[in-house]
């Protein structure tokens, strides 16, 4: 009988990392499990899903401590008795112990941002001290085996004993290789004879693109020719709009919105930049250097791994003038920018494999199988 895996995520999942790995991950292990999500997912990610297989059970999470949501998950878990959960945020697995006594389900956790990690407008810093007890109680007590895909993540959770040695390790990300197989040659690469600058993130806070737009205004008054692609939707869209006539960068900033098919727009492009106040393994960093783009990020998660060895340049989040300065060498320097993205290819290629990925993942479902 096939083995029964049951995703679990109370984010409203749409189009992102979260969403990417989850699509990835159902495609390499599809024969060997049959894959269930309980989520409040989209009807466009929900449909992806079922093209790979997935069975879908919806799920609307409306608050931390939400009664109603821990029923939902119980019943779920009763009608399709899954022989192990894999949860994948915090708050899922919070109202999980609503519902579920401990050691009923063999559970994984995949912690594809710490939420400890998270910046609020008003006490973050009493807010991260509650979010990482929490981690270190669910992690110690409620969960089998507890996943990183970053890092430094990783790193930062043993140092500070959110988890435990022997029930964690760090599985990096990997991507979908096959559609950057097409090598684009250096007569594509020199066609804009105006640079385009593209950055993939959802429009929301935590992404800081305003601080890009920000960015993108002083490279205006430094006189730097470039185009500014934003590709993404998300609750602060009207705003950065607006934001970018404001700076008088309407003319030069086309917003795509949501894309599905964004390795198109990648290869089209000449520099990829991301900003966000905090990270954890960016696949949006991983398919653009996989499109052979250099890459300008901010000094979080993993990233500073990701542009090591000449694949790009490094800036301390919040640090406008480094940022600006870092696009700027990059528009001025097409032959600096063509031998960093042709480095971050190679790489990509290298250790950005899915099914480097997902075979590690099928090894620890095994592993909780036979325990």
């Amino acid at each position: 009988m096939t083995p029964k895996i049951l995703h679990v995520s109370a984010a409203r999942l749409s189009n992102g990392g979260v969403e990417r790995f989850l699509l990835g991950l159902s495609q390499s292990l599809r024969n060997d499990y049959d894959f269930a999500l309980l989520s409040g997912a989209d009807r466009q990610f929900s449909i992806q899903m079922q093209e790979q297989g997935c069975t879908i059970f919806p799920w609307n999470v409306h608050r931390t401590i939400d009664f109603s949501a821990a029923r939902k998950l119980l019943d779920t878990i009763k009608l399709y008795s899954p022989d192990i959960v894999h949860f994948h945020d915090a708050r899922a697995r919070f109202i999980s112990r609503l519902s579920l006594e401990g050691g009923e389900v063999r559970t994984i956790y995949t912690v594809h941002l710490p939420p400890y990690y998270y910046r609020w407008r008003r006490f973050t810093s009493l807010r991260r001290f509650i979010y990482a007890s929490m981690e270190r109680i669910l992690n110690t007590h409620f969960t089998t085996i507890v996943v990183y895909p970053s890092r430094r993540g990783w790193a930062d959770a043993l140092q500070h004993r959110y988890v435990q040695p022997h029930k964690t390790l760090c599985i990096p990300n990997g991507i979908d290789l096959q559609p950057f197989e097409l090598v684009r040659s250096e007569q594509t690469r020199q066609d804009n004879t105006i640079p385009i600058i593209c950055t993939v993130a959802r429009l929301s806070p935590e992404k800081n693109i305003g601080f890009l737009l920000e960015a993108a205004a002083l490279l205006n008054k430094r006189k730097s020719s470039f185009h500014l692609w934003i590709v993404g939707e998300g609750p602060e869209y009207l705003a950065l709009v607006e934001q970018a006539k404001q700076l008088g960068l309407d003319s030069q900033t086309r917003f795509w919105g949501r894309q599905e098919a964004v390795v198109p727009i990648l290869f089209q492009s000449d520099i990829f930049v991301l900003t966000s106040w905090y990270e954890g393994r960016s696949q949006a960093v991983m398919e653009a250097q996989a499109a052979g783009l250099p890459c300008v990020l901010s000094d979080v998660g993993d990233n500073a791994e990701m542009v090591d060895d000449g694949r790009g340049f490094l800036f301390s989040e919040g640090d406008l003038q480094a940022c600006a300065d870092s696009l700027e060498y990059l528009l001025k320097n097409q032959q600096e920018r063509l031998h960093m993205g042709e480095n971050a290819r190679k790489n990509a290629f290298k250790v950005y494999n899915l099914k480097t990925m997902s075979d590690q993942y099928r090894q620890i479902y095994q592993k909780l199988l036979v325990e």
